[in-house]
């Protein structure tokens, strides 16, 4: 596997799927990452927002809904996984990314001196929402 890790804001809430005749169930949400990139032809500076989706996969699924917000500045620890397909004849592909096995996203305090509570804790034992062990045959 790959490795990535990202960061940036959530652009959604994050969607809840339970899948039948499993303990876990899995939370799909997007991080919007922006950078700078020169125009070729004016030489100024532009953002190129970048969206991922990502997955995570948990057996409290709820008590992630509660700290995962749109907007929340998050970073995850992903593993990526390149798919090919073919569409009307036309060759197609996409990098699917999966929270780590044995990580959580974490979300960055927001700034001003005040608590957040949705921030998890970074002890992953007592994170609540911390997903140690996959389901077998995950839908990829």
């Amino acid at each position: 596997m790959r490795t990535a890790i990202l960061s940036g804001r959530l652009g959604r809430d994050p969607e809840l799927h339970s899948p039948q005749n499993s303990e876990y169930s899995v939370l799909n949400f997007s991080v919007a990452n922006d950078d700078e990139s020169r125009k070729t032809q004016s030489g100024e500076y532009e953002n190129v927002t970048s969206w991922f989706d990502i997955s995570f996969w948990t057996k409290k699924p709820q008590d992630w809904l509660r700290r995962l917000h749109k907007g929340d500045l998050v970073i995850v620890e992903c593993d990526a996984k390149q798919e090919n397909w073919e569409k009307d004849g036309e060759k197609r592909s996409r990098v699917k990314f999966t929270v780590k096995r044995g990580s959580f996203p974490y979300v960055v305090p927001k700034q001003g001196g005040g608590s957040n509570d949705t921030a998890p804790d970074t002890d992953p034992s007592s994170s609540g929402g911390y997903s140690d062990d996959y389901p077998d045959g995950i839908p990829f």
